[in-house]
């Protein structure tokens, strides 16, 4: 094998391992995973079930949240926005877009969002997804490996 040959090869296995890190590394936005969205539904559904709706009732009673829209969300159907007055509650879900909210991150920068991108830009840990939501005081996290 001459020097050129060498060369040549070395540059492309460079490219190939590069492709490889960027990949495992979650910087691929082009990755389909619907059984990652699938477990992120499903424990998402499980925080919706046993906890939000219970944090919230006190905001559906003052009329600042709608109780249908509550009880669809709850029961996995598909909602666009939900809000409340002020910092409490206010995020969207879609069947595509399932998390969309931080309290620490605006709406405006969120909106639109994947799942994947959205977790890219404010949750991403490595081998790990993060589902985050905070009702004053407390805040809950759901863990997804």
């Amino acid at each position: 094998m001459n020097f050129k040959t060498s060369g040549i090869m070395s540059v492309v296995c460079c490219i190939l391992l590069c492709s490889v890190i960027a990949f495992r590394s979650g910087l691929n936005h082009e990755v389909n995973d619907p059984e990652l969205e699938k477990v992120v539904k499903d424990h998402l559904q499980y925080l919706l079930n046993d906890l939000l709706v219970d944090d919230v009732s006190d905001s559906v009673k003052s009329g600042k949240i709608d109780q249908q829209k509550v009880s669809a969300l709850a029961n996995g159907v598909e909602i666009k926005q939900i809000s409340a007055q002020g910092p409490l509650l206010s995020f969207s879900f879609k069947e595509d877009v399932v998390l969309r909210v931080d309290y620490e991150v605006p709406l405006e920068e969120a909106a639109g969002l994947t799942i994947r991108e959205y977790y890219k830009a404010y949750h991403y840990r490595p081998n790990s997804w993060v589902i985050r939501y905070r009702t004053n005081p407390i805040s809950y996290y759901a863990n997804i490996f």
